[in-house]
């Protein structure tokens, strides 16, 4: 469960929130404003994705159970849909700051380490 909730977080951020807000940026739009909104976007959106699993996993750890569908089942019969949802806040506003660190950093180092003379063809 842990690989997968890492592997769609890992995903999010790189991959596809520039693409899906490319039509959004108005032209003027400096590129660097541009990826500190979508850094932390994907990360918004990776996190509402993988808390679930999350707190699944950690009650299964915490509590010593063994199943993962009986530790859902509680947890819906005790907390109902939103039980799903604790501690998002929390994991939101700690992926805010570093996704706009990791993002803004990878692709600044990707344009200060690009060729002199292939500078002028790309569209960053």
């Amino acid at each position: 469960m842990t690989y997968l909730s890492d592997f769609v977080y890992s995903c999010f951020p790189a991959r596809c929130a520039p693409e899906q807000l490319s039509y959004l940026c108005p032209k003027e739009c400096p590129h660097i404003v541009f990826q500190a909104v979508s850094g932390p976007l994907a990360a918004a959106t990776a996190s509402i994705l993988t808390n679930p699993m999350d707190v699944i996993r950690t009650r299964v750890q915490v509590e010593g159970k063994s199943s993962i569908i009986l530790t859902f089942r509680q947890l819906m019969a005790e907390e109902g849909p939103w039980g799903l949802m604790k501690g998002l806040s929390a994991r939101i506003i700690s992926a805010t700051p570093s996704t706009i660190v990791i993002v803004v950093g990878y692709e600044s180092l990707k344009k200060l380490s690009l060729r002199p003379e292939l500078v002028d063809s790309r569209h960053w």
